[in-house]
């Protein structure tokens, strides 16, 4: 017979401040019981109100999100999305946009709002520069769908670097979004998906 767990067990759990080792361990544990409930339990508090209880239900979500029922998690992408969109909190947007990256997406789940949020956090130098990374990586994910958004991301992009002073994380998260451009446009195209005159 499945061991479950109830919610009072992961919410007394997620509640302290963890370290990663602590989530290691509870990823490990949670496991090893093959609860059905855990990702539904674990939704409930990353969308709850506490923002430290849904940090950790998010961060403890990434350890286990290889072996989750990954359409579990699909079913709720907008809902994660919005999170992302409304939290106005740095860390939780960050381990939110983790999960979303490890996630397919195609044109029905193109959302603008989250394409214009990705290209506003990546030009703001008051943003953490993992946030930063991870909203250009998901603005060149989205773009893909549109190509032609590749464009305006390639324009925040020449923008972010005239700025100067960029961190060593966002000088190599822009080489590879510019080498990942490149390599959507036939070699016609310029980077920035503009025909090239011969």
């Amino acid at each position: 017979m499945t061991e479950r767990i109830d919610t009072s067990f992961i919410r007394r759990e997620l509640i302290r401040r963890m370290s990663r080792h602590d989530v290691d361990v509870l990823a490990q544990s949670i496991r090893q019981m093959q609860c059905p409930d855990v990702q539904r339990e674990l939704c409930d508090l990353m969308f709850g109100k506490d923002i430290k209880l849904s940090r950790n239900a998010a961060r403890l979500f990434l350890h286990l999100a290889p072996t989750c029922d990954q359409g579990y998690l699909q079913k709720r992408k907008g809902k994660i999305i919005d999170r992302v969109l409304t939290s106005g909190d740095n860390t939780l947007s960050r381990l939110l946009l983790s999960l979303l990256l490890q996630m397919p997406f195609d044109k029905e789940d193109f959302h603008t709002a989250l394409f214009d949020f990705c290209l506003k956090t990546v030009a703001s130098a008051h943003k953490p520069v993992s946030l930063r990374v991870l909203c250009l990586k998901m603005a060149y994910v989205l773009g893909k769908i549109h190509p032609t958004l590749l464009r305006e991301m390639m324009t925040v992009v020449e923008h972010t670097k005239s700025l100067g002073n960029l961190s060593p994380g966002i000088q190599v998260a822009i080489r590879d979004a510019e080498r990942a451009v490149a390599a959507v446009f036939p070699s016609s195209w310029s980077a920035y998906g503009e025909d090239v005159e011969r």
